[in-house]
């Protein structure tokens, strides 16, 4: 028998596009959003999706046709209350789940080949994938990404910061989003620009392991970066309220959350727009 769990929605701190081309992130389990396999009927058509891993041939894993054909007979389904298309991870604690269940693994699989495959399963859905929400939903723990790739655990996330989440009301497509930051990262002084976000991610996460104040300062400079090279992914509507908070994006921006970190421990009410704390 195989043991049904939760797979937890995650929230990226810091690391948004640069993170495809090297740049450092921190992701951690948001333990409020999950989903988990029960009996019921799917929302959706995922028969493309289904023959898509069919077709997929790993080194230390292969899927199990016999246990899909089984939950499929028994109408065993993946449900969740992660919102889709609000940069909280919905297709990653998707394919965290299905390779779980489907994929049978002999030998224990190293982290960076993990992270690969997971990456491969989950670029049907975006296009490109880094394979770090999926990771962070399969292992249930917070990871922090270094610039050279490699992965570090973080079982215990600080208790210092008071992050928050602004509901813009618009779902989106992240594959969308990533195409026309790719697109836009064939420009030299584009490539500048990130080079910056880079590095203010990097200086961030620092901050937050150190429970460094300087984290208010680098994620200000962050918000006002990401307001000029990423504004096609800031709503219209939204452009004030990100402004006047500070906020930075939550994964790929264009609608969906915001990111925002208060410095007195109160997240703020808005008139509105659905605030929710991040715990």
């Amino acid at each position: 028998m195989v043991k049904l769990r939760r797979y937890y929605s995650k929230i990226l701190l810091f690391g948004e596009y640069g993170v495809i081309h090297g740049s450092p992130a921190l992701a951690l389990p948001l333990k409020k959003f999950y989903g988990e396999f029960a009996k019921g009927t799917s929302d959706y058509d995922l028969s493309n999706f289904w023959e898509y891993l069919k077709s997929l041939t790993f080194s230390h894993a292969s899927f199990n046709q016999t246990r899909f054909e089984q939950d499929l007979r028994e109408q065993k389904v993946f449900k969740t209350n992660i919102a889709i298309g609000y940069g909280l991870g919905s297709s990653g604690a998707f394919c965290a789940a299905v390779f779980d269940r489907y994929f049978d693994r002999p030998h224990r699989i190293q982290i960076l080949e993990l992270k690969k495959m997971l990456a491969r399963i989950e670029s049907f859905f975006h296009g490109e994938s880094s394979g770090l929400d999926p990771l962070v939903s399969y292992l249930q723990t917070g990871i922090l990404k270094h610039p050279n790739q490699d992965l570090e655990l973080i079982a215990k996330p600080s208790e210092k910061w008071n992050f928050y989440l602004v509901d813009t009301g618009m779902a989106r497509s992240t594959e969308k989003w990533v195409k026309l930051y790719l697109e836009k990262y064939k420009e030299k002084n584009y490539q500048n620009q990130i080079s910056k976000l880079i590095d203010l991610n990097k200086q961030s996460i620092e901050h937050y392991l150190r429970d460094s104040n300087s984290l208010y300062n680098t994620f200000a400079q962050i918000s006002v970066l990401e307001q000029e090279i990423f504004k096609e992914m800031i709503p219209p509507s939204f452009e004030k309220t990100y402004s006047n908070l500070q906020l930075k994006l939550c994964g790929a921006g264009g609608g969906g959350y915001f990111l925002g970190l208060c410095q007195d421990g109160e997240i703020p009410m808005l008139k509105d727009y659905a605030v929710l704390r991040v715990d």
